[in-house]
């Protein structure tokens, strides 16, 4: 049972870990990963010094990232139509419905990151291209920009909202005491 598990992709859970081919794809992969704080937990340093790296790594790493995000976010537009067609027939990569793509990509982007869908099906084989993992690169950097944005504009509604709820209550109560 465990093993027909392991062979469709399905790490198994726990204190043990699965055996990574540490190749180009996979390593190229986890930087992404680790660097968009979305962290799947499919593919994790196992090894003191590995932890250690890691920790180097995603330390000067993640606010170099947040900041290239700011610069993609002013840089980068909406793909042409042309292009969005294009990605629409080539979108059935990982074979999920619509409504799991969207669902990944909402956890991804915004890096809830439960690890129900990975791009890393299966960690355990070099499954992917280095096309695939560039332009995963680059739809990570675009959507976490733009969630970014999404999320700072909702914080500042409501920001707002509470000011003049505050502002009217501080109305409402000078107008109570002149009374």
């Amino acid at each position: 049972m465990m093993t027909s598990l392991i062979l469709s992709g399905i790490p198994p859970t726990g204190n043990k870990t699965t055996v990574v081919f540490w190749t180009f794809t996979n390593s190229f992969i986890t930087c992404i990963i680790t660097l968009s704080t979305i962290g799947y937990g499919t593919i994790f340093p196992k090894t003191s010094g590995g932890q250690m790296f890691c920790i180097v790594f995603a330390t000067i790493g993640i606010p170099l990232t947040i900041m290239l995000f700011k610069y993609i976010f002013i840089l980068v537009y909406l793909p042409s139509e042309k292009f969005g067609i294009y990605l629409q027939h080539k979108g059935l990569n990982e074979n999920w419905s619509y409504v799991e793509g969207i669902y990944y990509s909402f956890n991804t982007i915004s890096t809830i990151g439960f690890g129900d869908y990975t791009v890393v099906s299966n960690p355990t084989k070099d499954n992917q291209d280095i096309t695939y993992s560039i332009l995963l690169l680059i739809w990570n950097l675009y959507g976490l920009a733009w969630i970014a944005l999404l999320f700072n504009l909702i914080a500042s509604f409501f920001k707002e909202m509470g000011s003049r709820l505050n502002k009217d209550t501080s109305e409402t109560e000078v107008e109570e005491k002149k009374e």
